[in-house]
């Protein structure tokens, strides 16, 4: 049986192709029979957010782990434990997880306008899915 994710929701930090990653790593077999993909027309490439909160007890110590984090070694650690993707301009993932993640430079990335309307919109389908799927 081949399992191939069909893309009926856009990649983001949390998405399926960390998931693909970690069970392969678990069950070294999955590697041939599970697989991520894409849509030609493009991919909604969702970000998540990251920040020093007001009124951190230690906010320098907070700035700096941000700042590692965007740093070439800190994205490389973090893709590769997690399979996520980083939009650092040119940046390759670390070989051991690329073949789980798309290449970003050969598709086309389409960013979200009205993010508001957008998750307004989500909850609806939300409560459609589950009405049926539940």
């Amino acid at each position: 049986m081949q399992m191939v994710i069909s893309c009926q929701r856009p990649f983001d930090m949390w998405n399926l192709s960390g998931r693909v990653y970690q069970n392969v790593l678990k069950s070294p077999g999955l590697k041939d029979k599970i697989k991520i993909g894409s849509y030609k027309e493009g991919q909604a490439m969702l970000g998540n957010q990251m920040a020093v909160l007001k009124g951190a007890k230690n906010p320098n110590a907070a700035k700096l782990f941000v700042e590692f984090l965007l740093s070439k070694e800190g994205a490389d650690l973090y893709v590769e434990g997690e399979a996520v993707y980083s939009f650092r301009e040119g940046y390759k993932a670390p070989a051991v997880v690329a073949p789980y993640l798309m290449d970003l430079s050969q598709h086309k990335l389409v960013g979200m306008e009205d993010w508001v309307g957008a998750a307004n919109e989500y909850k609806i389908y939300r409560e459609d899915w589950q009405k049926n799927f539940r």
